[in-house]
C-alpha cells in the first residue's frame, strides 16, 4: 500500500501548481517535490546494483549519472521553450501527466509483482 503513495504525492504536487498561484505556496510545493526527488536519487543507484550484472555496474552508473545530468540541462531549456510558446499555467500539465504515468506504471508493476507464479 505504501509503495504507491510516492507517485500519488508527485501527481498531487504537480497538479497543485495549477491551482495555487501564490508565491509562498509555490515555494512550499517545490520544496515538497524536492524532498521526493531527493529520496528517489539515492535509491536508484542501489536498484541499479541489484538489477545490473557486476561486470556492467560501471557503465550502468555512468549512464544513470549522464541521464540525470542531461535532464538537468534539458529541463530548464525545455521550460523556457514552453514558456515562450504558451504560458506558465501550461507548464505543469506535462509534469502532471508524467507523474500520472509514473503512478499507473507503479500501480501495475506492484500488482504484477504481488502475485508471483508458484514454482513448477
Amino acid at each position: 500500500m505504501t509503495k504507491g503513495i510516492l507517485p500519488i504525492l508527485v501527481t498531487v504536487f504537480f497538479l497543485a501548481f495549477n491551482f495555487f498561484q501564490q508565491y509562498a505556496v509555490i515555494c512550499f510545493l517545490i520544496f515538497c517535490v524536492g524532498l521526493i526527488a531527493g529520496a528517489l536519487y539515492p535509491v536508484a543507484p542501489a536498484l541499479i546494483g541489484e538489477i545490473v550484472p557486476p561486470e556492467k555496474i560501471g557503465t550502468a552508473n555512468a549512464s544513470f549519472s549522464f541521464a540525470c545530468g542531461l535532464g538537468c540541462i534539458v529541463g530548464p531549456a525545455d521550460t523556457g521553450w514552453i514558456l515562450e510558446l504558451y504560458s506558465i499555467s501550461f507548464l505543469f500539465y506535462p509534469m502532471a501527466f508524467a507523474a500520472l504515468v509514473f503512478v499507473l506504471t507503479t500501480f501495475f508493476r506492484t500488482n504484477a509483482n504481488r502475485n508471483p507464479e508458484p514454482p513448477g
